[in-house]
């Protein structure tokens, strides 16, 4: 097996971050860091109206339903796990759509959310978002889109 070369990346140390939806966003990404050397923060998102993961990764007393497996992923790998509301996400679905022409579901533009929240934190540094699909009821979008 012939190893790829260096990513000019590798050097850098924590100037970088990538943002991703939870659960196995946060170890594909975490292994592909591991896999070019790379020093690389991994962010993971839930939606606050849903932050099941949040709250146990934080120690919180665990809540119903989460999965054992997800919340060891990333408590193992994720940096920090960033809350953003459902307005947050239908903002962030809202620019997509006009910077990009790009059709966006929730879970797609919940990285976009957690660097507008995290504005501040994350000025000065290298950050990628993951976007992960459009799959989304077209009068729901619609209704989003409008901003109702």
């Amino acid at each position: 097996m012939v190893n790829p070369p260096p990513s000019p990346l590798a050097n850098t140390v924590s100037d970088q971050i990538i943002v991703v939806p939870k659960g196995n966003s946060v170890s594909k990404n975490h292994a592909m860091r591991e896999a070019l050397g790379l020093t690389t923060e991994v962010v993971g998102v839930v939606a606050r109206e849903a932050n099941t993961y949040a709250l146990s990764y934080a120690g919180v007393l665990a809540v119903r339903n989460t999965n054992a497996d997800a919340l060891t992923i990333l408590s193992r790998y994720a940096a920090r796990i960033v809350e953003v509301s459902e307005d947050g996400i239908q903002q962030a679905m809202r620019e997509y759509f006009h910077d990009c022409h790009q059709i966006t579901e929730g879970a797609a533009v919940a990285p976009l959310a957690a660097l507008t929240k995290e504005r501040t934190k994350m000025t000065g540094k290298r950050v990628g978002l993951v976007f992960s699909s459009g799959n989304i009821d077209r009068d729901l979008y619609t209704r989003i889109l409008s901003g109702g």
